[in-house]
C-alpha cells in the first residue's frame, strides 16, 4: 500500500490481520480513522501497539515496533526529530509524518523517508526536516522482510526561543 489517501473510515485505515506478513504500507497519508490508521493486531484501541524490547513477536507484520518519536525541536525553517527504534537487526526505511490539528497516532502529510541499520541493540539518531512541522510521527519497514509498524504516538514540537538581541550587545567596531 504505497502513495495513497484513507481517511474518514469508520474503524481502520489499514488492518493487517493474522500472521499477514511482508506488508509495506509506505508514503501514505492515512488520518481520521475511528481506530488505528495502521492496526497490526485488529485491537479496537486507538492506541499504538506497544514496542517490546528487541521485537521478537509473531503476527501481522510480525508486530514490527514502531520507532519511538523522543523528541522534536522546531525553528522557523526546520525541525529536528529525535528517534530509537528497538528491532531485530537488518536495514530500515524510516517514514517521518506531520499531523497537524490531530490528536491519535496518523500520518496525515508524508513528509520523507530514510534508511537505517540496526545491528546488536536498539538505534537512536537525529533526522532535520525543512520547515516548522508538528505532531510528528513514524514508521518503520524492514527492507527485507517488507514488515511495516503501526504508527509511532505522536510528538509535538517543542519551539526554540527567537535569539533576543538588545542594544547593549551590538558591537560595531566602536
Amino acid at each position: 500500500v504505497n502513495d495513497n489517501t484513507i481517511a474518514s473510515n469508520g474503524l481502520n485505515g489499514v488492518l493487517v490481520v493474522n500472521n499477514s506478513v511482508g506488508n509495506t504500507i509506505s508514503a501514505n497519508s492515512i488520518y481520521g480513522n475511528t481506530r488505528r490508521s495502521i492496526n497490526l493486531n485488529n485491537s479496537t484501541s486507538t492506541l499504538a501497539l506497544p514496542n517490546d524490547a528487541g521485537h521478537l513477536d509473531p503476527g501481522a507484520n510480525n508486530q514490527q515496533n514502531w520507532p519511538d518519536v523522543t523528541a522534536v525541536g522546531q525553528s522557523a525553517f526546520s525541525t529536528q526529530v529525535d528517534y530509537a527504534l528497538d528491532t531485530q537487526d537488518g536495514t530500515y526505511t524510516l517514514d517521518f509524518f506531520s499531523n497537524p490539528a490531530l490528536a491519535s497516532p496518523a500520518g496525515k502529510d508524508y513528509i520523507t523517508s530514510t534508511s537505517v541499520v540496526v545491528y546488536g541493540g536498539p538505534v537512536s539518531g537525529s533526522f532535520f526536516l525543512t520547515g516548522a512541522l508538528d505532531n510528528l510521527s513514524m514508521t518503520a519497514t524492514n527492507q527485507s522482510s517488507g514488515d511495516t509498524s503501526e504508527y509511532s504516538p505522536m510528538k509535538a514540537a517543542i519551539t526554540a526561543p527567537a535569539a533576543t538581541v538588545t542594544p547593549a550587545q551590538l558591537n560595531f567596531g566602536t
